[in-house]
């Protein structure tokens, strides 16, 4: 079982099952509200502990911290020196080009 829910994460889940039971022991509502409030409690107690969450999983979420220090390594993007680019990547230079004085452009305009 591979973890998907990250410290903070985890730290927010227990947090949520510490309110969800407070709400179902002193919150006087209908027993079915209590016990629904208790089986949210022991999901977000249970994920939380075991740093697995099957809806995390299912909606491709992955929070854990190994994917958060894998994920800036991952979109950093460097430029390759141009010794090691392919020849066919490397662009000629985009310097623009001033028409020469002495060119024959110029002496067939001028002519």
């Amino acid at each position: 079982m591979k973890k998907n829910v990250g410290t903070k994460e985890s730290r927010l889940r227990i947090a949520g099952a510490v309110v969800a039971i407070v709400i179902a022991l002193f919150l006087q509502t209908y027993p079915a509200t209590q016990l629904v409030l208790a089986l949210v409690a022991a999901i977000l107690a249970g994920t939380a502990y075991t740093r697995y969450c099957p809806l995390n999983q299912l909606l491709g979420r992955d929070s854990s911290d190994t994917a958060a220090r894998a994920a800036p390594a991952e979109s950093v993007q460097t430029a390759a020196p141009e010794s090691e680019k392919p020849s066919g990547e490397q662009t000629p230079p985009t310097t623009p080009k001033a028409p020469n004085e002495g060119s024959k452009e110029t002496e067939e305009r001028g002519a």
